[in-house]
């Protein structure tokens, strides 16, 4: 959209409905608020939780993302009504959440040493979380993942190379 900037309003989503848009605001890269655009008036309204990567269920009534309290890294993947005030916290120390197909789970991915994790949780409780794979290395600044409605996990690995300076000499034209 025009007038945004990737460095401070990231985390996009699309409503189901295609009439809204949430997103989180970003100071440096810690999540500061989460606002809800309406595409028609592109008026933003203030979401009651600061959220990380939020992302909509299918029916709209729900949003997942990483909650930051006290600006703190990575958050808490918590499940929080759009209508309500109250978020459900379903893993602590994580970001990057996504519903599984059947929105029962959430796939969540957690920084363990220096690679990243992949998990899964039921969608009712804190805890029961099971790790599936490393995915490291991910790009920094995109370490994103999806899942297919079957469960398989698409990402894409970032293999930094040693940094090298080349020299060219270019001769007369």
């Amino acid at each position: 959209m025009p007038g945004w900037d990737w460095t401070v309003s990231n985390g996009a989503s699309v409503s189901p409905d295609g009439k809204r848009v949430i997103y989180s605001r970003l100071t440096g890269q810690v999540p500061v608020q989460t606002l809800i655009r309406d595409l028609k008036t592109g008026s933003d309204t203030a979401f009651y939780a600061t959220l990380e990567y939020p992302r909509w269920s299918r029916n709209g009534d729900r949003i997942i993302g990483a909650m930051h309290n006290d600006q703190s890294f990575p958050g808490n993947i918590a499940e929080c009504p759009v209508a309500g005030s109250e978020c459900l916290i379903i893993a602590r120390d994580a970001r990057i959440p996504m519903y599984s197909a059947t929105e029962s789970e959430i796939y969540f991915v957690r920084r363990v040493g220096s690679s990243q994790e992949l998990f899964v949780a039921p969608i009712n409780s804190l805890g029961g979380e099971q790790h599936l794979l490393t995915m490291a290395p991910l790009f920094p600044l995109g370490p994103f993942y999806d899942v297919t409605l079957d469960g398989d996990i698409v990402c894409v690995r970032f293999n930094e190379e040693p940094s090298e300076i080349w020299l060219a000499e270019l001769s007369d034209w």
